[in-house]
């Protein structure tokens, strides 16, 4: 494939991811308000369950969002129930923030509308080429989310 060829599509998948983010939380925004989260904040709610609980710092990494932002999003979190601070069992210098049983209650059923949308988006689709498309998601995310902690914060 010629070098403007790959740049093109690129500047196309970069759009529809965008439209794609644009439109995800303009559909779940109604469901967000009535949990009492926005979606940033539950993007961190997200992240805090699939990695089991986060410092500041990692939280701050991963959501690409400098650590003072990130407190606040946790204070306003643990405030309404969401989130909580634990020691770190292995250091106690370190407080982790997890989920609480209210945080994880809404991170399912918002996962769940969203999972429940986006097998309605697919029916009829070839399920061969949605796996094909799936593969490659996760592995330019990989990809890109590795040259990321190359870069630093």
């Amino acid at each position: 494939m010629k070098e403007d060829e790959r740049k093109r599509l690129a500047e196309d998948i970069i759009d529809g991811m965008e439209q794609v983010m644009r439109i995800r939380g303009a559909a779940f925004r109604d469901e967000l308000e009535k949990q009492g989260v926005t979606l940033p904040q539950f993007h961190l709610l997200k992240m805090v369950e699939v990695h089991g609980g986060l410092t500041v710092t990692e939280a701050s990494r991963i959501m690409l969002v400098a650590p003072p932002t990130v407190s606040r999003m946790i204070d306003g979190l643990c405030s309404k129930g969401f989130l909580e601070r634990r020691g770190d069992p292995d250091d106690q210098r370190v407080t982790r923030i997890v989920l609480t049983r209210r945080g994880r209650t809404v991170v399912r059923k918002v996962a769940d509308l969203q999972v429940s949308l986006l097998m309605e988006l697919m029916e009829g689709e070839n399920p061969e080429r949605l796996k094909v498309f799936a593969d490659l998601l996760e592995k330019f995310t990989r990809r890109w989310a590795e040259e990321g902690m190359k870069q630093g914060p």
